[in-house]
C-alpha cells in the first residue's frame, strides 16, 4: 500500500466526522445574522474544514514516501482519499437532514400549508397526497445538495492534500543523487 493511500485512509473517518461538525456549524451564522449578508460566512466551515483535514493527509504521505520526487502523486491520492470521507460526510448530514425535516411534518401541519397556499393563491390546484409527494421529494433535493457540497469538499480535500504535500516537500532535505548538475 503507498503512502498516499495510508495517509488518506487514516484521514478518512476524522475527515467524515469533521464535515459533519462543520457542515452544523456552518449554519449557525446563518441562523443567528438572519438577513444580513456577513450570515454567508457559515458556507465557508465545510472547504475551510475539508482543506484543513487533508493537508495533514497530504503532509503525512509525502514523509512517508521515500523518494523526494514522486511525492507529488502520493499527496494528490492522500487528499482525494481522505475527500472521499468529506464526501460522505456532506451527503449523510444532508440524507438526514432531510430525513428529519419530512419525518417532523405531520397531516396537520400539511392541512396548514394548503390552506396558507390557498390563502396567498386561491386557484392552485394542490391537495394533501400532492403535497406529501412534493415533501418526499423534498428528500432527495437535499441529498442532491449533499451530493454536490460533497464534490466540492473532495475537491477542495485535493487541494490541501496537495498544499500538505508542499509542506512537508519544503521541510525535506534536497534528493542530492537526482539533482546534480552534469558540467
Amino acid at each position: 500500500m503507498s503512502a498516499g493511500t495510508k495517509a488518506g485512509l487514516l484521514f478518512l473517518l476524522p475527515q467524515l466526522i469533521i464535515m459533519i461538525c462543520a457542515t452544523v456549524l456552518g449554519f449557525l451564522p446563518i441562523v443567528l445574522l438572519a438577513g444580513n449578508p456577513a450570515g454567508i460566512i457559515g458556507c465557508c466551515f465545510a472547504p475551510i474544514a475539508a482543506i484543513l483535514m487533508a493537508m495533514p493527509s497530504g503532509y503525512f504521505a509525502a514523509k512517508w514516501h521515500p523518494d523526494r520526487d514522486e511525492i507529488t502523486g502520493q499527496g494528490v491520492t492522500a487528499g482525494v482519499i481522505s475527500g472521499v470521507g468529506a464526501l460522505l460526510g456532506c451527503i449523510l448530514f444532508w440524507v438526514i437532514a432531510g430525513a428529519l425535516v419530512t419525518s417532523m411534518v405531520d397531516d396537520a401541519m400539511l392541512r396548514q400549508i394548503l390552506t396558507q397556499m390557498k390563502d396567498v393563491q386561491p386557484d392552485v390546484a394542490l391537495d394533501l397526497d400532492g403535497l406529501r409527494s412534493g415533501l418526499s421529494f423534498a428528500m432527495w433535493g437535499t441529498a442532491v445538495i449533499g451530493v454536490i457540497s460533497g464534490i466540492m469538499s473532495l475537491g477542495f480535500s485535493l487541494i490541501g492534500g496537495l498544499l500538505g504535500m508542499y509542506i512537508a516537500r519544503g521541510s525535506m532535505p534536497a534528493n542530492t543523487t537526482n539533482n546534480s548538475i552534469v558540467q
